[in-house]
């Protein structure tokens, strides 16, 4: 059971925001979906509602982000309202050391005919935090 705010045969794509930082070493730290673990501490304790709706707000900043930046592959605020948005969030995400921060933007689909899940990468993006 996902919850009850879910039924599951009726969840058909579902959008992802992962988030990703260089440190000091020079390492990339592995993607992190932040809204999957969101929801998986929602899971936990379901009363915290607030917890869903960082998700609603990652995803909306994410799609108006989408036209702004769609085939950037640097970024740094200046390409409009929802990218400038969109670093603020990643940056509230991720340590506050990190020499650069990747956001990869996917959604996944629910192929009906095939019963398996197509993804598709809407954005992937890098900057570096000021």
């Amino acid at each position: 059971m996902l919850g009850p705010f879910f039924i599951a045969d009726r969840i058909i794509t579902s959008p992802h925001v992962y988030v990703s930082t260089l440190n000091s070493s020079g390492e990339w730290s592995p993607m992190k979906d932040v809204g999957y673990e969101r929801l998986l501490d929602y899971q936990h304790h379901p009363w915290r509602l607030h917890k869903l709706k960082w998700s609603e707000y990652e995803r909306y900043v994410a799609l108006k982000a989408y036209p702004e930046i769609d085939s950037l592959k640097q970024i740094d605020g200046r390409e409009g309202t929802f990218s400038k948005e969109l670093i603020q969030y990643a940056r509230m995400c991720s340590p506050a050391d990190a020499d650069s921060i990747k956001v990869l933007y996917t959604w996944n689909s629910w192929q009906v005919e095939s019963k398996s899940v197509k993804t598709d990468t809407a954005f992937y993006v890098t900057f570096k935090p000021e």
